[in-house]
């Protein structure tokens, strides 16, 4: 789960600046899953990129 802080930072950025945050972490995930040592790192991002599309 990401923290309250993170999501009020997150919520507090205009629409364009939050959707460019959401492509930013669906690049790493492209870069990062193509290492099978970076998987709990694509997981982490994984689980940050469904809370920003949530919000």
């Amino acid at each position: 789960m990401v923290s309250e802080p993170v999501r009020q930072r997150f919520l507090r950025d205009p629409l364009p600046i939050r959707l460019g945050g959401l492509a930013a972490d669906l690049a790493r995930i492209a870069s990062f899953s193509e290492n099978p040592a970076n998987r709990h790192a694509v997981a982490s991002l994984l689980e940050e990129g469904k809370y920003f599309a949530e919000w």
